[in-house]
């Protein structure tokens, strides 16, 4: 019978890794800007160390994303779909212009006459 601690554990490391490598970063460098070990990182992305929600939490700001986004499935591909993921650069440029857009205000239509 499959261990579902140890698939929950699998479930994080993959999306660790998956998030760290988008971001360019080595084991090295997210464990530094995690306050944590490249040794540490590398069981984290195996499934082998037992995370505790700080450190989870921290593993999350340093990828730039929300902790929530650490425990979901990966999309399933299907043959011919495409997985496009970006760099830290691009996904900070595409939030730049969310902001920018949001304090925009909306452009009225004009009403049509009766």
């Amino acid at each position: 019978m499959p261990d579902p601690r140890r698939a929950i554990r699998a479930r994080v490391g993959r999306a660790v890794r998956r998030y760290r490598r988008a971001r360019g970063f080595s084991q090295e460098r997210l464990a530094e800007l995690a306050a944590s070990s490249g040794k540490h990182v590398g069981a984290i992305e195996r499934g082998q160390a037992n995370v505790g929600v700080d450190m989870l939490g921290r593993l999350a700001a340093a990828l730039s994303v929300d902790i929530v986004v650490l425990f979901d499935q990966p999309p399933v591909r299907r043959r011919g779909d495409e997985l496009k993921e970006i760099s830290k650069a691009d996904a900070d440029a595409l939030e730049a212009i969310a902001r920018r857009v949001k304090g925009t205000p909306a452009r009225r239509r004009p009403r049509a006459q009766d």
